[in-house]
C-alpha cells in the first residue's frame, strides 16, 4: 500500500513523526493537488482513510469512493450515510481500531474487493443528476404540500 497524505498547518510535524515511525518512504505528502489531478491520486492508494473529528458530507470520501476505493473512517456526522458495506466506521480517537479495520481490508482480498465495488455504486447515488432530482421531488413535495393547505 501508499500512503498519500494531505497536509495543513502541522506538515513539518508530520513529516518529522513519518520519519520517525520509518515510514517516510512509502509515504507522499502532498499540498494543493488540482481537482482534475485527484481521481489519479486516489487511484494510487488501495484505502482512503479519514480520521476527522467533524465532518458533513465529505466531498474528498465521495471522490475516494468513486475510485472504488473502501473506506476507513472515524464515526462523525455524515459518515453514516456515506460508509454500509463500502466501508469500516470505527470510533473516534481510537488507533487501534483504525489499524485493525485498514488490516483487515489489507489482509481480507475479497472483502476489499466487494467493499471497493459497493462504493464504486454507493457513490453513484450522489451525482449531480441523482441530487438534481431529489431536489426537484423535494421542492415538488413542499409545493403540493403547501397547495394543499
Amino acid at each position: 500500500m501508499s500512503g498519500i497524505c494531505s497536509l495543513g498547518t502541522r506538515d513539518k510535524k508530520l513529516t518529522l513523526e513519518a520519519t520517525y515511525l520509518s515510514v517516510a518512504s512509502r509515504v507522499r505528502f502532498l499540498s494543493r493537488v488540482p481537482s482534475e489531478q485527484m481521481p489519479d491520486i486516489y487511484r494510487l492508494n488501495d484505502i482512503f482513510v479519514m480520521s476527522s473529528a467533524h465532518e458533513g458530507m465529505s466531498n474528498a470520501m465521495l471522490e475516494a469512493m468513486a475510485c472504488g476505493l473502501p473506506i476507513v473512517s472515524s464515526s462523525c456526522e455524515g459518515t453514516e450515510e456515506l460508509i454500509a458495506d463500502n466501508g469500516v466506521i470505527v470510533p473516534q480517537a481510537n488507533p487501534e481500531l483504525f489499524a485493525q479495520a485498514i488490516k483487515k481490508l489489507a489482509d481480507s482480498p475479497e472483502v476489499y474487493l466487494a467493499m471497493s465495488r459497493k462504493a464504486s455504486e454507493h457513490a453513484k447515488k450522489f451525482s449531480w443528476h441523482d441530487t438534481a432530482g431529489q431536489y426537484y421531488n423535494l421542492y415538488g413535495s413542499i409545493a403540493k404540500a403547501a397547495k394543499e393547505r
